[in-house]
């Protein structure tokens, strides 16, 4: 076991190393992608506060072009740095990483369906937890043990399906087959996966309790590492993971869920 977490650090220490070189070489380019990713949210706020009183079919339409500026420019930095990956320097352009229309469709259906998957698992384990009741443990508790299993089934589900967007931009492969091909990848390869998401995560932790603890001149610096390198270098980091692990994978090309659930 012990060999086995120190092979999965030292892959994830590869993936961070050749992630820096890539990040390095095209910064500028990326990194802005990324703040335009967090500006779209923050210019949504404030048209929201100052269009309070328009009509409300007026505020669904701004807020569905919002929803789809936002997730077209995530698809944008994944594309953009497959271009990185795999063309000439002079060949990667944000013109060229654009997403289609039908990439971003595809996206939606897919991320629909993840969400139904984790309402289905809420329900499942909900009714599961019936039984507990009549053993004697209290109802509070019964929903409580239920919830928080059904937590931790989401939460290693979200993390096996987080490839599912590279494969549209990638392999131009259906939403649900993708849903499908990166649960097959990541099968055996979870650990690293959470270790590689985990050294991100803890910047955005960091950051968080300091802003609860109101150290305000410490959280502005983890913020400014945040926007500026964690955030571009887990982009690139999660592209090169993918590619890595699409090379090692050696199953069905239209896998089955249940075989690869665990």
């Amino acid at each position: 076991m012990i060999e086995f977490l120190k092979e999965s650090t030292f892959a994830v220490n590869d993936v961070i190393q050749s992630a820096r070189i890539v990040l390095k070489k095209y910064y500028f380019s990326i990194v802005g992608l990324c703040l335009l990713l967090f500006l779209v949210p923050t210019i949504s706020r404030v048209l929201a506060n100052l269009l309070d009183d328009i009509n409300p079919l007026l505020k669904i339409f701004f807020l569905v072009v919002f929803v789809i500026t936002y997730f077209g420019f995530h698809l944008t930095i994944i594309k953009y740095i497959f271009h990185a990956l795999d063309k000439e320097e002079n060949e990667v352009s944000f013109m060229k990483a654009t997403p289609s229309t039908r990439e971003i469709l595809d996206f939606f259906i897919g991320s629909l369906s993840f969400l139904i998957c984790c309402i289905i698992i809420l329900a499942v384990f909900a009714l599961a937890g019936l039984p507990l009741v009549y053993l004697g443990i209290e109802t509070a508790s019964a929903v409580q043990i239920a919830i928080s299993i059904a937590t931790l089934m989401i939460f290693i589900a979200s993390v096996r399906v987080v490839f599912f967007p590279f494969f549209i931009i990638d392999r131009q492969v259906k939403p649900l087959k993708a849903l499908r091909l990166s649960l097959a990848i990541t099968r055996g390869n979870f650990t690293k996966l959470l270790l590689l998401l985990s050294f991100f995560a803890f910047f955005h932790l960091l950051y968080l309790f300091l802003e609860y603890k109101e150290y305000l001149g410490s959280s502005l610096v983890v913020l400014f590492i945040n926007s500026f390198f964690v955030i571009p270098l887990s982009s690139v980091a999660l592209a090169i993971a993918y590619r890595g692990m699409m090379g090692e994978y050696t199953g069905d090309q239209d896998p089955d869920v249940m075989d690869n659930i665990i």
